[in-house]
């Protein structure tokens, strides 16, 4: 799996950053879908995620605007 790895360019600090905080992402998702009794809205009504979102959707807005500007061309108009 390393050489297929290497061989397509993949970076090596998001994988051991997956392999190292994953564990621990998913037992505080765990503990925390117990402490909120499996209410997932918990996610989305709490200010700081609700933050985190609206930066989400500005930043993957933000790069699809910059993908259809690239392939429109500059010299074109409408």
């Amino acid at each position: 799996m390393g050489y297929l790895l290497n061989r397509l360019d993949f970076p090596l600090a998001p994988i051991v950053l997956g392999v190292l905080l994953g564990p621990m992402a998913e037992s505080n998702f765990r503990l925390s879908m117990l402490i909120s009794q499996n209410d997932w809205t918990l996610f989305f009504t709490r200010p700081i995620s609700q933050g985190i979102i609206a930066l989400l959707v500005i930043v993957l807005g933000s790069q699809v605007f910059k993908f259809y500007r690239r392939e429109k061309g500059p010299n074109t108009l409408g």
